[in-house]
């Protein structure tokens, strides 16, 4: 079939050439009828640059549409990929890196809190006069652990106390912690 022109003319068609390679049988209309659409159940065949960095931001939480925006994958497309088991694996592994980055930064912010509250007190115990009454106030109203619904000055049960870390400068301390 030929499309008519913009001009309303018609387009000369290019002919075809076609080649019967069977009859079709009963059993070949099943085979249509169930077969998935086109796009869909395909899996990867090969996992590329593209494919990573889709799952790499849908493993960080990115939604498709934001997904879509930074990977130029259509939205359906990354509805397609999504459904791939190959794909679905490549999501799970980068949450798995994310989860341990997290998990790492945790340990470390640990640790940094662990050593920060050690010199906090060493300096304290060799010189008590350097803290003034209100940064006193403030590291005993940081430091304390506050009674839950609990009471009692106790967590309620089965609950961990929440401890919140703020860093404020003190008058006349630099960042070193020596006195301008």
């Amino acid at each position: 079939m030929s499309m008519p022109s913009a001009r309303g003319g018609r387009k000369p068609s290019a002919p075809l050439d076609l080649e019967v390679i069977r009859e079709l049988k009963t059993g070949d209309l099943e085979t249509i009828l169930t077969s998935p659409k086109a796009g869909t159940g395909v899996t990867l065949a090969a996992i590329r640059h593209g494919h990573h960095l889709l799952a790499q931001a849908l493993a960080k939480g990115c939604k498709p549409g934001e997904a879509s925006l930074i990977t130029g994958y259509s939205p359906s497309r990354i509805s397609i990929l999504q459904s791939d088991p190959a794909f679905a694996e490549l999501i799970s592994h980068y949450k798995s890196l994310v989860d341990e980055r997290f998990t790492e930064v945790a340990e470390r912010m640990k640790a940094l809190g662990l050593s920060a509250m050690d010199e906090l007190q060493e300096r304290l115990e060799v010189n008590p006069e350097g803290f003034t009454n209100r940064e006193m106030m403030e590291l005993t109203e940081l430091m304390l652990v506050k009674p839950g619904n609990g009471g009692g000055g106790r967590a309620p049960t089965g609950t961990l106390p929440m401890i919140a870390v703020q860093f404020v400068s003190a008058p006349g301390v630099t960042i070193e912690g020596k006195a301008e």
